[in-house]
């Protein structure tokens, strides 16, 4: 099963020992990412680590070993699909995320409700990716 991971969903399983990290590493699942991804996140590493109340350290930690369930995927590879995932994303800051599922021809997991205000891009929880995997 294929999906595009949000942001969210990734921290979220960075947290702990959770029930989202459990299922982002469910061998059935291929999950991906725009490449700007991980830059983002280790330059602004510090910043997420304290408001997790974790050391940097420990979150690049979590990140190396969650790095290895979500595959990165190049602009160039969805950059056809730039111009529609604008105008049908809720959210700008979210646009390469639509432009990549558009591209991948698949959903897109996220917890952020205003995603699910299109009808384009399927968007799905946590609890609805648990569901699908039952």
């Amino acid at each position: 099963m294929k999906f595009v991971l949000d942001s969210n969903v990734f921290f979220s399983a960075l947290l702990r020992d959770s029930s989202t990290r459990r299922l982002l590493t469910d061998p059935r699942l291929e999950l991906y990412v725009p490449d700007y991804f991980f830059e983002e996140l280790f330059k602004y590493a510090s910043e997420f680590a304290e408001r997790m109340g974790v050391s940097r350290y420990a979150l690049l930690q979590g990140v190396m070993a969650l790095s290895e369930t979500v595959s990165v995927v190049s602009k160039s590879s969805y950059a056809h699909c730039t111009a529609k995932a604008f105008d049908v994303c809720p959210d700008p800051a979210d646009v390469d995320f639509f432009a990549l599922a558009m591209s991948l021809g698949c959903p897109i997991v996220s917890q952020e409700k205003k995603l699910k205000r299109q009808q384009a891009i399927r968007v799905i929880t946590i609890a609805e990716l648990a569901q699908l995997l039952k």
